[in-house]
């Protein structure tokens, strides 16, 4: 059931990931982080948008991002 429902939204959660406010990008990363460690998508699908959001200007999703993309 939780899978189904983050395949509804995950297009408009992993766009929230260039939003110009730091505070949506950080609140995306944290949703993205949850559905990665519960399993409820392949990895595969999200990798590129960790892999931006570790270019990203505020250094705390920076490092965050970069600490997810460790695990």
């Amino acid at each position: 059931m939780a899978s189904t429902i983050i395949q509804v939204y995950i297009k408009q959660i992993l766009e929230s990931f260039f939003h110009h406010h730091s505070q949506v990008r950080m609140i995306a990363l944290g949703v993205i982080t949850l559905i990665l460690r519960q399993g409820l998508m392949h990895p595969v699908q999200i990798v590129p948008y960790l892999i931006s959001m570790g270019t990203d200007s505020d250094s705390t999703i920076r490092a965050k991002a970069a600490t997810y993309e460790l695990c």
